[in-house]
C-alpha cells in the first residue's frame, strides 16, 4: 500500500480479476474485505497464467509500535495465499505461484495470517524464511443432515473418551 493511487489501482485489478473466480473463499471476496478492513484497509497481490488469474493474496497493512504487519480483518478467520482454479496444481506450480505472491508483498516487519486449510504447502515461505505455527479447525459436510452430523461427533466423543479413561484400583 505505498500510495493511495497505486492501492486503487490494485484494488480494482483485484476486483475485476476476482469477478471471473467462482471458487474464490468468502475471506477473499473484495465485499468481506472492504466490509472488515474498509475499502482504503486491505491490498492484494496477485499472479496471472495468460488471460487468467492463477493466484491471489489478499492482506491488510498496519503499524503497531513503529513495526509494519501483514495480516488479515477482523472477524476473518482465514485469509492468505488461494491457488484458483479449483484443483490442486502440481508441487512445483504451487511453489511457482507462492513465490511470486510472496516477492510482491511490500516490506513489512511482519507476516501474520492464517491460511485456508486448503493450502497446506508454505515452503517456499520457510524457504524466505518465514515461520508457522500449526492451528487445527473441524469443517463440516453441511450436506449432511443434523442427526448425522450429531451421531458423527458422539461417536467420536465416546471414542476420545474410552481411550482417555483412566482407571483406578
Amino acid at each position: 500500500m505505498s500510495t493511495v493511487a497505486e492501492q486503487t489501482r490494485t484494488q480494482a485489478t483485484y476486483r475485476a480479476a476476482t469477478r471471473l473466480v467462482q471458487e474464490l473463499p468468502v475471506w477473499h471476496q473484495p465485499w468481506w474485505l472492504d466490509a472488515t478492513a474498509g475499502s482504503d484497509g486491505w491490498d492484494a497481490v496477485m499472479v496471472s497464467s495468460g488471460s487468467s488469474i492463477a493466484a491471489v493474496l489478499p492482506y491488510t497493512k498496519r503499524r503497531r509500535k513503529g513495526f509494519t504487519i501483514l495480516s488479515q480483518p477482523p472477524l476473518t478467520q482465514s485469509l492468505g495465499p488461494w491457488l484458483v482454479g479449483g484443483h490442486k496444481p502440481k508441487l512445483s506450480v504451487q511453489h511457482r505461484l507462492l513465490r511470486a505472491l510472496m516477492e510482491q508483498l511490500p516490506a513489512a516487519h511482519a507476516y501474520q495470517q492464517n491460511w485456508m486449510p486448503e493450502i497446506d504447502n508454505w515452503l517456499p515461505f520457510y524457504w524466505s524464511g518465514y515461520s508457522q505455527s500449526t492451528r487445527y479447525t473441524y469443517r463440516l459436510d453441511l450436506a449432511d443432515t443434523t442427526e448425522v452430523l450429531c451421531n458423527g461427533w458422539k461417536a467420536r466423543a465416546v471414542k476420545q473418551s474410552e481411550r482417555e479413561r483412566i482407571e483406578t484400583d
